[in-house]
């Protein structure tokens, strides 16, 4: 991907499109017509944009239009190759690093709409791929609902559960194709060879937002709680992404590698991304 990576949030995407003309938002969008970046947009995005309650879609189609745009890979696709590429590092080999950002859906590890179809293209294909739009959002209720049970949850009790698990999953799928895949490591070799949970960045972005709201006592998650937080999960590897104020305050809560490249304001994205360009702050390398 020769554009850097900007990620907005479904309401700075909204703001953006609906005033333009702001200076703070017109520097923004001077970028991504030059060239100079690329906006993301992944299935949570197109979840809450293609929604019937979504009252900007006419705005954010024609600034779609206007700007160049990328597709954000499916994050199951990510997730399984952080974990590919730590299983690779675990055992002393060479991989590429995962594929993120995708031109098109000929790019994409998950296909429900138009081959070759870009982030415009799925975005009004997703009016009618009603399956798909709820898969997302039952993850997202499931997602709110389940860490709710607060110092009960799995993560809280132990929190190298979930990443074990996934990572010996991941070996199983793939030791059934090849059986010396990995070699002899388990998954608990894999992880601490590689590194800990920062060898997986998204993921652990994505667990970390989850632990620091858990451990709010009064919060009372809602799915867009957990959309916020898997939007945020690009953000290791975006020049730029811009959130709410709550899931900003979690990334600080956290200590995330990636929070110095996170804000929760459009007129700071052009500063943050000309630092990226500067080489002074760096985002996680991707494929492209």
């Amino acid at each position: 991907m020769d554009a850097h990576v900007v990620v907005l949030d479904t309401n700075h995407l909204s703001d953006l499109a609906r005033e333009p003309s702001q200076p703070s938002h017109e520097a923004v969008i001077r970028r991504l017509q030059d060239g100079t970046a690329a906006l993301a947009l992944s299935l949570f995005h197109l979840v809450e944009l293609s929604s019937s309650t979504f009252r900007s879609g006419a705005e954010v189609r024609a600034l779609l239009r206007d700007v160049h745009h990328v597709l954000a890979n499916p994050f199951e696709n990510i997730e399984d190759e952080e974990i590919a590429c730590a299983v690779a590092r675990a055992g002393g080999l060479a991989r590429r690093p995962p594929r993120v950002f995708a031109r098109d859906t000929s790019e994409w590890g998950y296909h429900p709409g138009p081959v070759g179809g870009t982030a415009l293209d799925m975005l009004d294909a997703f009016d009618q791929l009603q399956g798909d739009r709820k898969r997302i959002l039952d993850l997202a209720s499931w997602g709110a609902q389940s860490s709710m049970m607060k110092g009960e949850a799995a993560l809280m009790k132990d929190p190298l559960l979930p990443l074990t698990l996934a990572v010996q999953r991941h070996l199983d799928i793939h030791r059934q194709r090849l059986s010396r895949y990995g070699g002899d490591m388990s998954a608990w070799d894999v992880i601490d060879r590689a590194g800990g949970k920062e060898a997986f960045p998204a993921y652990q972005v994505q667990e970390a937002l989850v632990t620091q709201r858990i451990k709010d006592p009064g919060q009372k998650s809602t799915p867009n709680d957990v959309i916020d937080e898997y939007i945020a999960f690009y953000a290791p590897y975006a020049a730029v992404t811009a959130v709410d104020r709550r899931t900003l305050h979690r990334a600080k809560m956290a200590r995330l590698a990636c929070v110095a490249r996170m804000t929760r304001y459009l007129a700071e994205v052009p500063s943050i991304l000309d630092r990226v360009i500067a080489g002074e702050l760096a985002p996680v390398v991707s494929a492209g």
